[in-house]
This record gives C-alpha cells, sequence and structure tokens, in this order.
C-alpha cells in the first residue's frame, strides 16, 4: 500500500470522526471563520465552492454566506470523469444535477464560468500548504490551469482534525495558499 493510499485511510476515519462530533455546527463555524480571518471577497468576485459529499464539512452556510454579500458562486461539474471539471453558476434554487463521480452541482444549462477564488475540499492538508484529495487530481489539474492563465487564490477546506504533519508530494500536486476550518485560518497567504 502507497504512502498516499495509507495516509488517505486514515484520514477518512479521522474525518469521520470530527464530523460525527460536531453535530452540524462546523459548517456554521468554518463560515464565520471564513468571513472574519479568511481573504478578501470583492461583490462580484466569483467564488467556486463544493458541494460537501460523504463526511465534508458543511460548505452551504459559507457559500450562502458569500453569496449575501455579493460574491457569484459556481460550483465543479465533471461531464465524465476523463475530462476537465467545469465551473458553473450556482444560485440557491438552481437546478442541479448529478455529474459523472456522482456529485451534484449545476445542471449543465447553467453558465461556465473562472472562478478567481476555489474553495477546495481535501482529506488532509499541512502548514506548507500541502493538499491530499481523493486520487483523481481533478482539483491539482483545475488549480494549475487557472493558475497558468492568471491570478487565483486556492483555499482549502477542512476540519482541523484533517491537519497531518506532511503530505507527500509529487510534481502534479498543487499547493494551497489558504487552509481554512472550523476552527480557525491554518495557512495564509502572504
Amino acid at each position: 500500500m502507497s504512502t498516499k493510499t495509507a495516509l488517505r485511510k486514515d484520514l477518512i476515519a479521522a474525518r469521520r470522526i470530527a464530523a460525527n462530533s460536531e453535530d452540524g455546527r462546523a459548517g456554521a463555524a468554518l463560515a464565520r471563520v471564513f468571513l472574519r480571518e479568511g481573504p478578501e471577497i470583492l461583490p462580484g468576485a466569483i467564488v467556486s465552492g463544493f458541494w460537501p459529499i460523504k463526511t465534508e464539512i458543511n460548505t452551504v452556510p459559507l457559500m450562502d454566506r458569500l453569496a449575501e454579500a455579493g460574491a457569484r458562486i459556481c460550483l465543479p461539474v465533471a461531464p465524465d470523469r476523463f475530462g476537465d471539471v467545469e465551473f458553473r453558476l450556482y444560485e440557491q434554487g438552481t437546478a442541479m444535477t448529478e455529474d459523472a463521480w456522482g456529485i451534484p452541482g449545476p445542471d449543465f444549462e447553467a453558465e461556465v464560468v473562472v472562478p478567481q477564488v476555489m474553495l477546495v475540499p481535501l482529506l488532509g492538508f499541512d502548514a506548507s500548504g500541502g493538499r491530499i484529495g481523493y486520487g483523481a487530481g481533478i482539483y491539482d489539474k483545475a488549480i494549475g490551469k487557472f493558475r497558468e492563465n492568471g491570478e487565483v487564490v486556492v483555499v482549502g477546506i477542512a476540519y482541523a482534525a484533517q491537519e497531518v504533519a506532511r503530505v507527500p508530494m509529487t510534481h502534479n500536486d498543487e499547493l494551497l495558499d489558504w487552509v481554512i476550518t472550523e476552527k480557525g485560518v491554518k495557512l495564509r497567504s502572504s
């Protein structure tokens, strides 16, 4: 078993414990921390959120608060498992459908946009901005493309319990600019 595979298994267990112990309060706490201490989001900025799956921290309260403050929210949608992920505009009441990975997102009629700020899910993170995800490389590929074409701020969103001493990184892995949890900011870009 590879180092990353073993780490993913441990982090899924840690996230499950954190999700069960938070009793639904973590999403609201995350929103408060982000708005008080996170990167400045100007009205009209395009922010990619993500619909929480499995035991991921609930990002819906944060996305709602950012939208109320004037941000334009989009969500990732994978038309197929092998292509690039698209980011489609989302508003409360937007028609949702499952993408190729079975993750809810705006249907394929919603406008495709380029995010200026990306909120990204993860299984684990470290103090240097290392991120470990599920292993498909979808976010790393999207982050790399957006960084190549211009400025994007990448914010890892997780439970505090998902922090590890060191994430094993490869040349394909993209670093996070920020990490924000329900307990505070763990990494802040300069």
